[in-house]
């Protein structure tokens, strides 16, 4: 599925998941303990002027709005939310908690 947005400059969603991309892949690499895998789920961005472009959507993925409705909030951030959110619907492969 594709979302096409008007409006938005998507050029600066395509820069930041560049850097995910970029970090995501050096965490990865490390050869030792500290090796680090979240598990990260990319999204592609085609963008088709500075205000319009196309964005695939992520399936089976969780909004942060749709985790607050889940909480019964929506007002302000809470950091809370999310955490708890994590902690009760992932796990890592090694079978232990988020904590």
């Amino acid at each position: 599925e594709i979302i096409y947005k008007i409006g938005d400059d998507l050029r600066q969603d395509v820069l930041t998941l560049q850097l995910f991309r970029l970090f995501d892949n050096i965490w990865k690499q490390q050869q030792n303990e500290k090796s680090l895998n979240l598990y990260m789920t990319f999204y592609d961005i085609l963008c088709t002027s500075d205000k319009t472009g196309y964005i695939r959507i992520v399936p089976n993925a969780h909004t942060i709005l749709n985790i607050y409705h889940k909480f019964n909030t929506t007002t302000t951030y809470k950091h809370t939310v999310v955490y708890n959110w994590l902690a009760n619907n992932c796990t890592v492969n090694s079978n232990k908690s988020i904590s």
